[in-house]
């Protein structure tokens, strides 16, 4: 049995609207653009782009500006947890397809941020190869 309640449909960019209207109506289903979710990981049409991944950029960048602002809490966690506990977040992700390089140059950019920098005025640690 289909659960109409969750789920949608989405046409290709040339179906007309009117056949969007009717397909529709028949089926009793909602129109979305974006294909939304699937056990937590986007699921998309064609290639993969940065805008796809954004949300899971903006979910670390938040959680790690939220430990970050918290004192106290960063100070009492081993830093080994936060970055298992980051990396854990877009190694789901990863799972099911292959993120686009520079949604990874940002998740690395936003953890080595987060690790070397001491506030957003300070340059922070140079990198030491």
């Amino acid at each position: 049995m289909i659960n109409f309640h969750k789920s949608s449909l989405t046409f290709l960019k040339n179906t007309t609207a009117y056949d969007r209207q009717i397909v529709s109506s028949v089926l009793n289903m909602t129109h979305q653009d974006s294909l939304g979710k699937y056990l937590g990981c986007p699921v998309f049409k064609g290639r993969p782009n940065t805008k796809t991944f954004s949300e899971l950029v903006n979910q670390m960048a938040s959680k790690l500006r939220a430990w970050k602002e918290d004192k106290e809490r960063f100070q009492s966690r081993k830093s080994g947890t936060k970055q298992a506990n980051i990396e854990s977040m877009s190694a789901y992700t990863m799972q099911c397809s292959q993120l686009p390089s520079m949604t990874n140059r940002n998740i690395d950019r936003i953890s080595r941020n987060f690790f070397w920098k001491k506030s957003n005025d300070n340059k922070g640690l140079p990198m030491v190869s």
